[in-house]
């Protein structure tokens, strides 16, 4: 996004709740494996490009609304004058999900701030995101004839995350492009997911459930530069790319879990106190 891998240091995960879909502009499929893109990329990348209040000015208000109380509200404002831009973009969605007890909710806000000219330009863009995304599990072939009917429950994520990125380009010369950026991104997630005690298959147990409970918080930070160069080779047109980048993160993970008892609606309610084990 805007030039910084998203995949998240614990697990490698992409949340795409946490990309900010109305200051998409565009994305950028990019086929094969390249390394230029992070580790993991065998497959391909995507490359998410955000609005700039250059390219995109105006102001804008949308809402929508849908089955299964689905709601939803997104603005967007931007400009540009002088060499100096801005861009501004926000948007709410919830919805209580079409099978019981799987409500969802995602809060974001983006910021761009740039100048620039011919020659060069300089951005600063601003992500903060608050998410809580319920699902329930999957129905065994018993409960079909109800599909609305969850099996466990609850299973919610919760996640918060602060996202600032400082790039900068340059033209050297006729052709020659020097760019690079410098951004830090901090996410905490928190997990509650309810499943069946497997030992009760053996016979009969004190409690025949179990609420499993996680926390991550991760702050990840970095730079990148790139230099692209248009040298003849042969009387050839060439381009030349090279470029450095480093990024370093911290994980601290909890992990959690509590016996519990199904309700008659198949909420595991919990029996016991939690017990953490940290990493």
């Amino acid at each position: 996004q805007d030039g910084v891998r998203i995949n998240e240091p614990f697990g490698d995960v992409v949340n795409w709740d946490l990309i900010p879909r109305v200051a998409v502009s565009a994305i950028n499929v990019i086929p094969g494996s390249n390394p230029a893109f992070g580790l993991n990329t065998l497959g391909g990348a995507l490359a998410i490009e955000t609005k700039s209040g250059a390219r995109f000015p105006g102001t804008a208000l949308r809402g929508y609304g849908g089955s299964f109380g689905r709601l939803g509200a997104e603005f967007e404002t931007g400009g540009a004058r002088d060499g100096r831009h801005y861009y501004l973009a926000g948007n709410r969605f919830s919805e209580r999900g079409w099978r019981e007890f799987s409500p969802s909710r995602v809060d974001q806000v983006f910021a761009r701030l740039g100048a620039g000219d011919p020659s060069g330009r300089v951005d600063l863009t601003l992500l903060g995101a608050d998410t809580s995304l319920d699902g329930t599990q999957a129905l065994p072939s018993s409960m079909l004839a109800v599909p609305r009917q969850p099996y466990t429950w609850p299973d919610r994520t919760e996640n918060r995350l602060v996202f600032a990125n400082l790039s900068a380009t340059r033209i050297v010369g006729a052709d020659n492009l020097i760019a690079g950026n410098i951004f830090v991104r901090d996410l905490s997630s928190r997990n509650l997911n309810s499943n069946v005690n497997d030992d009760c298959a053996a016979g009969p147990c004190s409690f025949n459930a179990i609420n499993d409970a996680a926390r991550i918080n991760e702050t990840r930070a970095g730079f990148a530069l790139q230099a692209t160069l248009d040298v003849p080779v042969a009387n050839r047109e060439n381009q030349f790319s090279a470029g450095v980048s480093f990024e370093a993160s911290r994980s601290a993970f909890d992990g959690s879990a509590q016996e519990a008892n199904f309700s008659p609606q198949r909420e595991a309610v919990g029996i016991s106190g939690f017990v953490t084990e940290t990493a």
